[in-house]
Protein backbone atom coordinates (compact mmCIF):
# COMPACT_ATOMS: atom_id res chain seq x y z
CA UNK A 1 0.00 0.00 0.00
CA UNK A 2 1.35 3.40 -0.89
CA UNK A 3 1.50 6.37 1.44
CA UNK A 4 -1.22 8.12 -0.54
CA UNK A 5 -3.48 5.05 -0.23
CA UNK A 6 -2.94 5.02 3.52
CA UNK A 7 -3.70 8.76 3.63
CA UNK A 8 -6.93 8.18 1.71
CA UNK A 9 -8.03 5.55 4.20
CA UNK A 10 -7.27 7.77 7.18
CA UNK A 11 -9.02 10.65 5.43
CA UNK A 12 -12.06 8.43 4.83
CA UNK A 13 -12.27 7.79 8.55
CA UNK A 14 -12.13 11.51 9.29
CA UNK A 15 -14.79 12.26 6.69
CA UNK A 16 -17.09 9.62 8.16
CA UNK A 17 -16.67 11.12 11.63
CA UNK A 18 -17.48 14.56 10.25
CA UNK A 19 -20.63 13.33 8.50
CA UNK A 20 -21.96 10.70 10.90
CA UNK A 21 -20.85 11.48 14.45
CA UNK A 22 -23.85 13.63 15.40
CA UNK A 23 -26.51 11.39 13.83
CA UNK A 24 -24.97 8.31 15.46
CA UNK A 25 -24.78 10.08 18.82
CA UNK A 26 -28.46 11.02 18.58
CA UNK A 27 -29.40 7.46 17.65
CA UNK A 28 -27.52 5.73 20.47
CA UNK A 29 -28.41 8.25 23.18
CA UNK A 30 -31.82 6.59 23.57
CA UNK A 31 -30.42 3.10 24.07
CA UNK A 32 -29.11 1.27 27.12
CA UNK A 33 -25.41 2.21 27.33
CA UNK A 34 -24.09 -1.27 28.09
CA UNK A 35 -25.58 -2.63 24.89
CA UNK A 36 -24.41 0.38 22.89
CA UNK A 37 -20.85 -0.14 24.12
CA UNK A 38 -20.97 -3.89 23.45
CA UNK A 39 -22.38 -3.34 19.97
CA UNK A 40 -19.84 -0.63 19.21
CA UNK A 41 -17.05 -2.93 20.38
CA UNK A 42 -18.33 -5.75 18.16
CA UNK A 43 -18.56 -3.50 15.11
CA UNK A 44 -15.09 -2.06 15.74
CA UNK A 45 -13.71 -5.57 16.27
CA UNK A 46 -15.28 -6.81 13.06
CA UNK A 47 -13.78 -3.99 11.04
CA UNK A 48 -10.34 -4.27 12.56
CA UNK A 49 -10.18 -8.07 12.41
CA UNK A 50 -11.33 -8.08 8.77
CA UNK A 51 -8.46 -5.75 7.92
CA UNK A 52 -6.10 -8.71 8.12
CA UNK A 53 -8.04 -10.55 5.44
CA UNK A 54 -8.26 -7.70 2.94
CA UNK A 55 -5.96 -6.53 0.21
CA UNK A 56 -6.59 -3.65 -2.13
CA UNK A 57 -7.89 -0.19 -1.49
CA UNK A 58 -11.63 -0.86 -1.87
CA UNK A 59 -11.87 -3.79 0.58
CA UNK A 60 -9.67 -1.93 3.06
CA UNK A 61 -11.91 1.13 2.71
CA UNK A 62 -14.86 -1.09 3.64
CA UNK A 63 -13.10 -2.16 6.83
CA UNK A 64 -12.34 1.49 7.63
CA UNK A 65 -16.05 2.28 7.30
CA UNK A 66 -16.93 -0.58 9.66
CA UNK A 67 -14.44 0.16 12.42
CA UNK A 68 -15.00 3.92 12.21
CA UNK A 69 -18.73 3.45 12.74
CA UNK A 70 -17.98 1.20 15.72
CA UNK A 71 -15.64 3.79 17.20
CA UNK A 72 -18.22 6.54 16.76
CA UNK A 73 -20.83 4.43 18.54
CA UNK A 74 -18.46 3.87 21.48
CA UNK A 75 -17.03 7.34 21.71
CA UNK A 76 -20.45 8.96 21.70
CA UNK A 77 -21.47 7.34 24.97
CA UNK A 78 -18.42 6.00 26.82
CA UNK A 79 -17.48 9.12 28.82
CA UNK A 80 -21.06 9.90 29.85
CA UNK A 81 -21.67 6.30 30.88
CA UNK A 82 -18.44 6.20 32.85
CA UNK A 83 -19.46 9.38 34.63
CA UNK A 84 -22.79 7.82 35.57
CA UNK A 85 -21.05 4.83 37.17
CA UNK A 86 -18.65 6.83 39.29
CA UNK A 87 -19.49 8.16 42.74
CA UNK A 88 -20.12 11.91 42.35
CA UNK A 89 -16.91 12.97 44.06
CA UNK A 90 -14.79 10.62 41.91
CA UNK A 91 -16.14 11.35 38.41
CA UNK A 92 -12.99 13.25 37.41
CA UNK A 93 -10.73 10.45 38.61
CA UNK A 94 -12.72 7.79 36.76
CA UNK A 95 -12.66 9.81 33.55
CA UNK A 96 -8.98 10.61 34.02
CA UNK A 97 -8.14 6.94 34.47
CA UNK A 98 -10.19 6.13 31.36
CA UNK A 99 -8.14 8.71 29.45
CA UNK A 100 -4.87 7.26 30.74
CA UNK A 101 -5.92 3.72 29.76
CA UNK A 102 -7.03 4.87 26.31
CA UNK A 103 -3.82 6.83 25.74
CA UNK A 104 -1.66 3.97 26.98
CA UNK A 105 -3.41 1.57 24.61
CA UNK A 106 -3.04 4.03 21.73
CA UNK A 107 0.69 4.25 22.39
CA UNK A 108 1.42 0.63 23.27
CA UNK A 109 -0.92 -0.94 20.70
CA UNK A 110 1.17 -0.12 17.63
CA UNK A 111 4.37 -1.23 19.37
CA UNK A 112 2.94 -4.55 20.51
CA UNK A 113 0.91 -5.06 17.33
CA UNK A 114 3.85 -4.20 15.09
CA UNK A 115 6.13 -6.63 16.91
CA UNK A 116 3.52 -9.37 16.76
CA UNK A 117 2.84 -8.67 13.08
CA UNK A 118 6.56 -8.96 12.33
CA UNK A 119 6.66 -12.40 13.93
CA UNK A 120 3.26 -13.85 12.96
CA UNK A 121 0.93 -11.55 10.98
CA UNK A 122 -2.10 -13.82 11.42
CA UNK A 123 -1.61 -13.82 15.21
CA UNK A 124 -2.16 -10.06 15.32
CA UNK A 125 -5.60 -10.32 13.73
CA UNK A 126 -6.58 -13.20 16.00
CA UNK A 127 -5.49 -11.17 19.03
CA UNK A 128 -7.50 -8.19 17.78
CA UNK A 129 -10.59 -10.38 17.38
CA UNK A 130 -10.22 -12.03 20.79
CA UNK A 131 -9.57 -8.72 22.58
CA UNK A 132 -12.55 -7.12 20.85
CA UNK A 133 -14.89 -9.99 21.71
CA UNK A 134 -13.72 -9.87 25.32
CA UNK A 135 -14.25 -6.12 25.37
CA UNK A 136 -17.80 -6.53 24.05
CA UNK A 137 -18.55 -9.21 26.64
CA UNK A 138 -17.22 -7.07 29.48
CA UNK A 139 -19.43 -4.18 28.33
CA UNK A 140 -22.64 -6.13 28.78
CA UNK A 141 -24.60 -5.73 31.99
CA UNK A 142 -23.98 -8.31 34.63
CA UNK A 143 -26.79 -10.71 35.29
CA UNK A 144 -26.77 -11.43 38.97
CA UNK A 145 -29.08 -14.09 40.19
CA UNK A 146 -30.61 -13.17 43.48
CA UNK A 147 -30.02 -15.83 46.06
CA UNK A 148 -33.22 -17.34 47.24
CA UNK A 149 -33.48 -17.40 50.95
CA UNK A 150 -35.23 -20.39 52.23
CA UNK A 151 -37.56 -19.75 55.10
CA UNK A 152 -36.21 -21.09 58.32
CA UNK A 153 -38.02 -24.19 59.40
CA UNK A 154 -39.84 -23.83 62.70
CA UNK A 155 -38.01 -25.19 65.69
CA UNK A 156 -39.38 -28.31 67.23
CA UNK A 157 -41.76 -27.66 69.97
CA UNK A 158 -42.25 -24.03 69.08
CA UNK A 159 -45.84 -24.21 67.95
CA UNK A 160 -47.45 -20.97 69.03
CA UNK A 161 -50.83 -21.55 67.58
CA UNK A 162 -52.37 -22.66 70.94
Amino acid sequence: MSESDFGLLVGLSGLLVLLLELPITAAVARRRPEYVLAGGNLITTGGLALTGLMSGLTPLAATVVIWTIGEMINSSISQAYLGSLAPPRLVGRYQGLHGVAYTTGTGAGPLIGGALYAIRPWALWILVAVAGLLSAQLSLPRRWRPTRRRPKPPRRGSCRSW
